[in-house]
């Protein structure tokens, strides 16, 4: 490289350098609250399922509930009562309504931890099938009406990141009259794309005066970007 072209080059990227600190000063784009702690995957659970839950004290009621719902494509996401919750029963959130008997898992994979054993089938057989008043009338190969009201989302910081077979095979203590693979497919989906077709549009939606919510959500969005 001729020393012209060098310093041509250099002299672009201080240009960048400084344009990227007059954003930051103006707008604060470097800085995001969520660098400064160790968000692990639980608390990342904690801060997806009260988001999730109506009663919580974000103070939008249903607003990122149905949301989420519709953009996952559940049936009438508006109808019957939903509860939320995060790490119970080792699920890491968990949505679930009696009418129209309805379940949602969301296995987060947040830092990239690997699956217990028969995790994915384990979490189907006790929260979807078990107590399932519809249980033998499921036909789970019909997977686009199956999936309008029983979910497994298996939530990645990348693609890379995949279920294990294993996880989604039957383990020995359950009967051997079930299906000896997972029948309802789990649905890979990505932390990027979860907040850009589910956060980043309710944005326009939060009332401009709520600072603290609106600044919440973008640096979440943003930890993700």
């Amino acid at each position: 490289m001729s020393i012209v072209a060098y310093q041509h080059l250099l002299d672009n990227y201080k240009t960048l350098r400084k344009n990227v600190a007059e954003k930051n000063t103006e707008k604060g784009v470097g800085f995001n609250v969520f660098h400064f702690f160790n968000v692990n995957e639980t608390k990342h659970s904690e801060l997806i399922a009260h988001l999730l839950n109506p009663h919580a004290n974000h103070g939008q009621g249903k607003l990122f509930l149905i949301a989420f719902l519709k953009h996952i494509g559940i049936e009438a996401p508006e109808k019957g009562h939903w509860v939320v919750t995060a790490e119970k029963g080792r699920i890491d959130v968990l949505l679930k309504r009696l009418d129209p008997h309805s379940v949602v898992v969301i296995e987060n994979k947040s830092n990239y931890a690997g699956d217990q054993s028969h995790q994915l089938y384990r979490y189907w057989h006790q929260e979807i099938h078990y107590h399932n008043p519809n249980r033998d009338k499921i036909n789970y190969s019909d997977k686009e009406g199956t999936k309008k009201y029983y979910q497994i989302i298996y939530l990645t910081p990348d693609e890379s990141k995949q279920p294990s077979d294993n996880s989604m095979t039957r383990p020995e203590y359950l009967s051997s009259t079930l299906y000896e693979k997972l029948p309802l497919e789990p649905k890979v989906t990505v932390f990027q794309e979860l907040m850009e077709g589910w956060l980043i549009p309710l944005l326009n939606d939060i009332p401009t005066e709520n600072i603290k919510l609106r600044t919440y959500i973008q640096q979440y969005i943003e930890l993700w970007s």
